[in-house]
């Protein structure tokens, strides 16, 4: 059985059509997933900018004090912060006492 020319431009029309909206929902995908990633990656370097503004320059030394401040940028930041020596011994970490 032969399918009327009307029926096969429909066809054609609707095979099209769905082809350009699984194209575009590709391309969307992708759009939103890069601009997801770069707005959290700017919105991270800000926060570590702000959090670096607020501590002493390094070296770090253990302090009591040092470890009060990064308790309380982890805590405001909701964000894990450990300082390290040049050594890469921690000097001071947000969620766990110096030892």
């Amino acid at each position: 059985m032969k399918l009327p020319l009307r029926s096969r431009l429909a066809l054609s029309f609707v095979a099209a059509v769905a082809l350009v909206f699984v194209l575009l929902g590709l391309y969307l995908h992708q759009a939103v997933r890069r601009h997801d990633t770069e707005s959290t990656r700017r919105r991270l370097v800000a926060e570590v900018g702000l959090v670096e503004a607020l501590l002493p320059a390094p070296p770090w030394t253990l302090s009591p004090t040092l470890e009060e401040t990064v308790r309380a940028l982890g805590t405001d930041a909701q964000a894990r912060i450990t300082l390290m020596d040049p050594r890469g011994r921690v000097v001071a970490d947000s969620h766990y006492p110096a030892a």
